[in-house]
């Protein structure tokens, strides 16, 4: 029992040390932003969110690559050229993509549709998708998942109707 109780009190006494996680505020260098969603890339950690554009007075698109110590390392933000504002909701989509870009889905806001932006491995913008409202008794696009397929993309969501079912 002794020996039992050594052993405890010498292992208790060994800590193992990895790196320190992060807590910090970010400013985004706009007044109001948000992480709707984030991932690890094997490099960085990738967010995709929102941001208040006050110049515009509009809510743009904010992607941003942190390392693991929590520094910006690149921060982009896009918004609408009409002045419609970008929205996301829990769980929307953010995926690495096999040519090392990113894929975003959300909505607009006023226009109510649906939306998928294609990022290049450094955030820059390769497209965005819009996918207008074509049928007049659908109240509330939701383009919320995204997947990779071999010959293009698959993007799943929810409309909901005018008599809110």
């Amino acid at each position: 029992m002794r020996k039992i109780l050594t052993l405890i009190i010498c292992l208790s006494q060994l800590s193992s040390f990895g790196q320190y996680g992060f807590s910090q505020t970010y400013e985004m260098n706009e007044p109001a932003s948000s992480f709707h969603n984030t991932i690890w890339d094997g490099e960085y950690i990738v967010i995709a969110g929102t941001v208040r554009v006050d110049s515009l007075n509009q809510w743009g698109i904010l992607f941003a690559q942190m390392d693991t110590l929590g520094n910006v390392i690149n921060q982009k933000t896009y918004t609408d050229t009409t002045g419609d504002d970008y929205i996301f909701e829990k769980d929307y989509s953010l995926i690495h993509t096999s040519d090392d870009g990113y894929l975003i889905t959300g909505n607009l806001w006023d226009k109510n549709w649906g939306f998928m932006v294609k990022l290049d491995s450094q955030g820059e913008l390769e497209f965005l998708q819009e996918y207008p409202d074509t049928i007049e008794y659908i109240r509330n696009y939701r383009f919320r998942k995204v997947i990779e397929l071999s010959d293009g993309y698959l993007i799943a969501g929810s409309k909901q109707m005018n008599d809110y079912t």
